[in-house]
């Protein structure tokens, strides 16, 4: 864990939140790593779930470099 803090002292809220949510910091939040994280922090398997496939979906289009309706794994 201080490893953890010690790699994101000089980034803002929202970047460490991201951070934590990439778990294979490639800059890039796909489903199961948003369900990876939501476990971590302690919610259940179905609200994990959940959760994921909303959040993903949700930020997903916004978020694409290109407009694209073909957003395979919500990326």
């Amino acid at each position: 864990m201080e490893q953890q803090a010690q790699r994101h002292h000089n980034l803002s809220a929202l970047q460490q939140h991201c951070a934590f949510f990439d778990q294979d910091h490639n800059g890039i939040i796909y489903p199961w790593e948003t369900y990876m994280g939501l476990r971590a922090i302690g919610f259940n398997v179905v609200a994990s779930v959940i959760l994921a496939v909303v959040i993903n979906a949700g930020l997903s289009y916004p978020t694409q470099p290109v407009k694209s309706f073909l957003f395979l794994f919500f990326p």
